[in-house]
């Protein structure tokens, strides 16, 4: 099993086939720490998996220096060829700005490991 590609963005849209990823984003421009993110809103993480076998233990998070903030448990079951997994951070708090970053892992081994600069809007 592969990783293919990991991303972040805020939206996509499915209503004219595969789907559009809108916003995507390494740079995250907000105001008024500590910021959450309201109801209903968020960060999608995009991940594309190519050879999924039977049944694989995903995880996903979100940290900041050696701290996890958020992990998100999902399994992928085998198809053959491509699946595309959409991880929706919702409700997310980033107390301050910074460098966070997302990890994304297979069992113990981690495929992807990419950060998200969280930057002070007002400055």
């Amino acid at each position: 099993m592969q990783l293919q590609y990991s991303f972040l963005c805020l939206g996509y849209d499915e209503t004219k086939g595969p789907p559009t990823f809108q916003h995507v984003i390494h740079e995250l421009p907000l105001s008024g720490f500590p910021y959450q993110f309201p109801e209903g809103a968020g960060l999608f993480v995009a991940n594309g998996w190519h050879d999924v076998p039977e049944k694989a233990n995903c995880k996903l998070q979100l940290s900041l220096a050696e701290e996890v903030l958020v992990e998100e448990r999902f399994s992928l079951a085998g198809q053959g060829g491509f699946q595309l997994s959409l991880i929706f951070l919702e409700g997310l708090l980033f107390e301050q700005p910074g460098e966070y970053w997302i990890s994304c892992w297979l069992d113990e081994q981690r495929l992807a490991h990419y950060p998200l600069q969280v930057v002070d809007a007002e400055e």
